[in-house]
């Protein structure tokens, strides 16, 4: 980054506007861009065709459900995508407002978090193959030429235009937009199509490189199954005992959370986080050391195990303490491995949790000498270490795409 464009970022922080640049009311743009334009003259909306999934099949006509949207991190959508996905079986008229065409743009009108209101989409469907905006989907089609294909992809992306639809999403555990809300929202924008088709070749860029390290990742994981499953898979010689045998469990209690607490707190949010988000002085609080197995003990994910980490436990878990000697970074992924098959097992009508005679009724395959079992356990432990580490990746490129983004598309960068 040149000494020019810090000196430029410098002055709007501080909240100056530099020469060539003008403030409206949702930021600071080149003077020579479109600004403040309402949605509402530069779209027409229609909505989807709301169908369940359950009314989706094999055959048919293209689907694009919420759904998918929510699950995927995507910013356009082609007909390839999502020809492998249900269809809804219809004969279509020809005039159906809810078909999207090369070019059209589709948003979510509904979102479980305020991240999510400003979700949408491009159509990247060149060949205008039959393709239905479904549930739960905004269609919006551009009145007038006005922007570059690709470019249309990330005009909900920056800071300006999010913070403009998590101020007019409305609800409680759900947040809703409707058609007329989103043609409030405001777009600053600029007026060549030059400058808009650069701004989106970089981004694609930065996207395709992040893609491309996902599919790494997923390889990754996918090799470290493979591997769970030859090097854990009984063989013959191996010992079979409870888990009973080797550890007994010890229940975890409420923790009372402290602003400038000294321990970590294993609970929900550190499995969501794969980190401490809270923390507590508790000094009677049931504790696990780095070489005990936590076990998720109730609640949707209920089997679920942890390793290699240490804090107080909270009410949902369990610390699994050895009485009998077992390499324990071993039991962790056999642990692991038969996860989904213990899902079998729990019980609750309401929210799942572990039986109580679990320990029993799970039986540990091992090797006869422990030397094995920490040879199996070291290499699970370093093909997870390399997907950590390709995560780590991930994230930073997640991170500098999204700085890069910001100053590309409030022109603080022009390119």
């Amino acid at each position: 980054m040149n000494q020019t464009i810090k000196d430029r970022i410098a002055k709007i922080n501080s909240g100056q506007v530099p020469e060539g640049y003008e403030k409206t009311s949702f930021g600071i743009f080149p003077c020579d861009w479109e600004k403040d334009k309402e949605f509402g003259k530069l779209f027409d909306f229609y909505g989807g065709l709301g169908k369940s999934r359950e009314e989706l099949g094999d055959k048919g006509v293209c689907y694009l459900h919420y759904g998918d949207m929510h699950t995927n991190t995507f910013n356009k959508v082609t007909y390839e995508q999502y020809s492998h996905l249900p269809k809804y079986d219809i004969a279509l008229k020809g005039n159906e407002t809810y078909m999207m065409q090369d070019g059209d743009i589709a948003f979510l009108d509904a979102s479980e978090d305020l991240k999510g209101t400003s979700r949408a989409v491009l159509i990247d469907n060149v060949d205008n193959k039959p393709f239905i905006a479904g549930l739960h989907t905004i269609l919006a089609k551009e009145k007038q030429s006005v922007f570059s294909k690709y470019y249309k992809q990330y005009i909900t992306l920056s800071q300006d235009v999010k913070k403009q639809f998590q101020k007019l999403a409305v609800g409680f555990k759900v947040y809703g937009l409707n058609r007329e809300s989103i043609k409030k929202i405001k777009k600053s924008y600029p007026k060549t199509e030059r400058e808009q088709s650069r701004i989106a070749q970089i981004l694609m860029q930065w996207d395709k490189t992040i893609e491309l390290q996902e599919k790494y990742i997923a390889s990754l994981e996918n090799r470290k199954k493979a591997l769970m499953q030859r090097l854990l898979t009984p063989k013959e010689g191996w010992k079979n005992k409870e888990l009973g045998y080797y550890f007994d469990k010890e229940k975890g209690k409420n923790v009372e959370i402290s602003y400038k607490g000294k321990f970590p707190i294993i609970d929900m949010d550190y499995t969501l986080n794969n980190k401490a988000k809270n923390f507590s002085n508790a000094t009677n609080g049931v504790k696990a050391n780095c070489d005990e197995i936590i076990i998720l003990w109730d609640g949707a994910s209920a089997g679920k195990v942890l390793y290699g980490v240490s804090g107080i436990v909270g009410s949902t878990f369990c610390v699994l303490r050895k009485t009998q000697q077992i390499e324990s970074c071993y039991v962790f992924y056999y642990l692991d491995y038969v996860y989904e098959k213990n899902k079998k097992i729990r019980e609750g009508s309401g929210i799942p949790h572990m039986p109580k005679d679990f320990l029993k009724k799970q039986i540990i395959y091992a090797p006869a000498k422990e030397e094995e079992q920490k040879i199996i356990a070291n290499t699970l432990s370093q093909a997870d270490q390399e997907i950590s580490l390709q995560k780590q990746k991930l994230q930073k490129l997640i991170a500098q795409r999204k700085a890069l983004m910001q100053v590309l598309l409030t022109g603080i960068v022009r390119v």
